[in-house]
Parts: structure tokens; C-alpha cells; sequence
């Protein structure tokens, strides 16, 4: 295990909004997150992608879903 500092969160879905701590470095990192779903209902699918300075492939993917009942 070693510190790491996050660099940037993806996800294509503009209804998320994510606040890393940008400039810390830990070794555990909690990212903050937003879901504002605005008038779409459904289901969805996103993948989010953190971005961090760790070596050899500094990313990590998950897969979040959910629905969205009016």
C-alpha cells in the first residue's frame, strides 16, 4: 500500500457530479458524489473512472446503476 493523490473522476453522465480532494495524498480515498436526476426517469448505467498518480496503470472503473421513479 502506498499514498496516492486522485487526479480527475470520468463519467459521461453529466447528471453526477464528483468532489475529489484534488492535491491529497492517502492511501484510502472517499470521493464525494452527486446525482441530480432532473426529469429522466428510467434506469441507468454508468461507468466512473478515477484518475490517480499511482504507477502502472493509475485508473479505476466501476460500474454504477440505478432508477430513477418519478
Amino acid at each position: 500500500n502506498q499514498d496516492f493523490e486522485v487526479t480527475e473522476v470520468e463519467c459521461a453522465d453529466q447528471r453526477f457530479t464528483f468532489t475529489p480532494t484534488l492535491g491529497k495524498s492517502a492511501r484510502v480515498h472517499l470521493i464525494p458524489v452527486e446525482f441530480k436526476a432532473g426529469d429522466e426517469v428510467g434506469g441507468f448505467r454508468e461507468t466512473v473512472t478515477v484518475h490517480t498518480t499511482l504507477p502502472e496503470g493509475g485508473t479505476a472503473s466501476t460500474l454504477v446503476s440505478g432508477n430513477v421513479i418519478p
